[in-house]
């Protein structure tokens, strides 16, 4: 069995109980793995815009979908503050948007599969080899 959280604040604060615990062997907990795409994102919060790293305070699955998926139309905005986490809470804007684009993407890869060369499926395949490797 696999528990897979986000690469965000919040899935960092849930997760913590169970890192507390003994878990049986057949059970493992993931996180989406850091992208390197990630770590000099755009961002928008109180004090203005500009890049940042916002691996593990706003991975959502959408932010690994594809960096043909993502552009400077979908930067992180930071939300709430986490005190126990002692962090900020980001989430990248017009998800919905995103997950329209991914599968218009899904779409015309099918209708022509020579297309899988040239379109990005890095962050999707990060996180199926976390999968694999949960019990090596």
């Amino acid at each position: 069995m696999v528990a897979l959280f986000d690469n965000d604040t919040a899935a960092s604060e849930a997760a913590r109980p169970i890192e507390r615990i003994t878990l049986p062997k057949n059970v493992a907990v993931l996180r989406y793995p850091a992208l390197e795409s990630l770590r000099s994102y755009p961002t928008i919060g109180p004090t203005g815009t500009g890049p940042f790293d916002v691996n593990g305070l706003a991975g959502s699955i959408e932010m690994y979908l594809g960096k043909d998926i993502l552009s400077s139309d979908h930067p992180v905005q930071w939300k709430g503050f986490s005190e126990s986490m002692r962090a900020y809470q980001g989430e990248v804007m017009h998800k919905a948007s995103l997950q329209e684009k991914f599968w218009e993407k899904v779409e015309r890869c099918k209708a022509n599969p020579d297309l899988m060369e040239s379109t990005d499926w890095a962050g999707l395949d990060q996180i199926w080899k976390s999968i694999f490797a949960a019990f090596d």
